[in-house]
C-alpha cells in the first residue's frame, strides 16, 4: 500500500472529504425516512386502518420522523465538530513535536 492510496488521512483534504461523505450518508438516511416506503406505509394506514386512532397514529408517525430528522441534523454537526477538534488536536501535537525536534542539538 502506498501513502497516496488512503481515502482519508490527516490532511485537510482528507478531513473535508470524510466530513462531506458522512454528511452525505446522513442525508441519504434522512431521505430514506421520507421515501417511498414511508409514503406507502402512510397510504396503507389511511386506506385500511379503521378506527378513531388512525389520525393520531399517522400524526405520531410524522412527529417521530421529524424528531429523527432533527437528531440526524444534530448528529451531522456533532460529527463535524468532533472531526475538526481532532484535527486541531493533531496539528497541536505535531507542532509540539516539531518544537521538541528543533531543540535537539546534533554533534
Amino acid at each position: 500500500m502506498s501513502m497516496d492510496s488512503f481515502t482519508y488521512a490527516r490532511s485537510d483534504a482528507g478531513r473535508k472529504k470524510l466530513i462531506a461523505d458522512l454528511k452525505a450518508d446522513i442525508e441519504d438516511a434522512k431521505r430514506a425516512l421520507k421515501g417511498n416506503n414511508y409514503n406507502t406505509l402512510k397510504d396503507s394506514v389511511n386506506k385500511y386502518w379503521v378506527g378513531t386512532d388512525k389520525n393520531k397514529f399517522v400524526k405520531m408517525l410524522d412527529q417521530s420522523v421529524a424528531d429523527i430528522t432533527k437528531k440526524f441534523d444534530q448528529f451531522k454537526n456533532q460529527i463535524e465538530s468532533a472531526i475538526n477538534a481532532d484535527a486541531a488536536a493533531f496539528k497541536s501535537m505535531q507542532s509540539s513535536n516539531a518544537q521538541s525536534i528543533n531543540k535537539i542539538k546534533l554533534g
